[in-house]
Parts: structure tokens; sequence; C-alpha cells
């Protein structure tokens, strides 16, 4: 007698109503049927809109209940970040999958490919957490910032001084520059891996005594008008760097 044969969980996350769902699952439908030859009768769609940063979601809850119940043992997803709204949340989603019922998790944009009856191992769980960062800073982004004697110079068009580093200024307001990501790479190697300020200065080129100002105005970088893409693509870029280190202790 051989195993009933389990579901395949898409799930996908978006949470701004500028972003598009649909693009979302097509991609991961794309990577089930043609990446990994799933067969589609035994796909199982999921999904959530809402913008709330708890994990108290429809599709969430109905992924989870799938996979403890183990009527599916293999979920792929877009991004950690889809998970959970911070480090925890994600640790907790991914080792609850993975070592508590093992199931398989496939996350594409992270290149993280763990089959089902696979453990969790230390590379694993370094890099997953290094990869969390993604949800703390969205979750950042989207808390009410108070900024509002900046805010009242630029509405007035005041002159606000010689910008800080990352930001450029023109007519009495600023703006993200090139430095802009150095400086939000800079908060995040800090807070969330530790680095000190000389190694900041060695891997990101932010000059060593900047750091202790871009940490001081921290709440200017992870303000809730900058573009969301902007400190995507200074997650990613830190999070390569820091993927990079782990396997070249591996390699020792």
């Amino acid at each position: 007698m051989t195993d009933e044969p389990k579901d395949t969980i898409l799930y996908g996350r978006v949470s701004t109503t500028e972003q598009n769902i649909d693009h979302q699952m097509e991609r991961l439908w794309e990577l089930a049927t043609d990446d990994r030859d799933i067969d589609p009768s035994r796909i199982v769609p999921l999904s959530d809109e809402a913008t709330g940063r708890n994990t108290e979601r429809d599709g969430y809850k109905e992924m989870m209940r799938k996979v403890r119940e183990g009527e599916s043992d293999l979920v792929i997803c877009r991004s950690l970040s889809r998970l959970g709204r911070n480090m925890r949340d994600i640790y907790n989603t991914v080792y609850e999958i993975v070592e508590d019922h093992n199931a398989g998790l496939i996350v594409r944009k992270d290149g993280i490919e763990i089959e089902p009856g696979d453990e969790l191992d230390t590379k694993n769980k370094v890099y997953i957490n290094t990869l969390g960062l993604a949800a703390d800073i969205e979750a950042d982004l989207i808390k009410e910032r108070t900024l509002e004697g900046l805010r009242a110079a630029e509405r007035a068009g005041k002159e606000i001084g010689r910008p800080i580093y990352g930001f450029s200024g023109e007519d009495g307001s600023i703006y993200p520059n090139e430095n802009y990501k150095k400086a939000v790479m800079a908060i995040l190697a800090d807070e969330e891996l530790g680095w000190s300020h000389r190694k900041i200065e060695r891997q990101l080129g932010v000059p060593r005594r900047t750091v202790p100002r871009i940490l001081n105005r921290k709440d200017v970088y992870l303000d809730e008008r900058r573009k969301e893409e902007r400190v995507d693509e200074a997650v990613d870029q830190l999070t390569e760097r820091t993927r990079m280190d782990i396997e070249s202790i591996d390699e020792v």
C-alpha cells in the first residue's frame, strides 16, 4: 500500500495595495510545475493580501493547518519575509514546517531548498536568521514615524543645513542618494549582525566616524516615506555579503 500523495502549498502575501499578488502566485506556479515538475492537481495556492503585521491571516492559517495535519509536505513561497513579521516569527514558522512536521520548504528569491524529511543544519539556521532582517525592516517601514520638525522644514522650504550621510539636499528638501543603501546596511549590520564599526567600514565602505551619526539618526533612514525597494536592495546586498561569509567558513 502506497502513501497518499500530499499537496504542495504555494503561499504568497502582499502587504500593500500597490503590490500584485497575481504576479507573485504565477511565478510560484511556474516554479512548481516547470522547475519541480509537480502535478498541478496536487498544488494548493494560498495567499493573503492583508496589511496587518500579525500572522493571523486566512491563507497563512490554512497553510499551517495543512502542514500540521500532514496534508502537505512542501511549501513554496517567494521570500522568507512572506512567512512572518520579524525574525522570530520567520524562524518559528520555518522550524515548525521543517523540524516539527518534516515538510520541505522552497524559497524562490532567497535560494533556499529544504526537501521533505531534511533537517535544518547550522548553515540554514544562520542564513534564515540573516534573511529574516528583511521582515524586520518591512515592519519598521510601515510604522508611523514622527519627524515633524524635519517635515515642517521641508514643507516650509527652509534650509535644513548640511544633509546627513546618504542624502542630498535641494531647495530645502532632502532625498536619498547613492550612499543611502550603505547607511541602511550599516544600521542592519550593527543592530542585527553585531558588526563592529571597523568591520562596517571595511565591508560596506561607510566611514567609521560616520557610523555613530547614522545610528543616531536611524529614524530618518527608516522613515516610512522612503521607497521600500531601496531598503529591500540594501537588505539583499547585506544578505549576499553574509551568505558569502558563511560559505567561506564552510570551505575552511
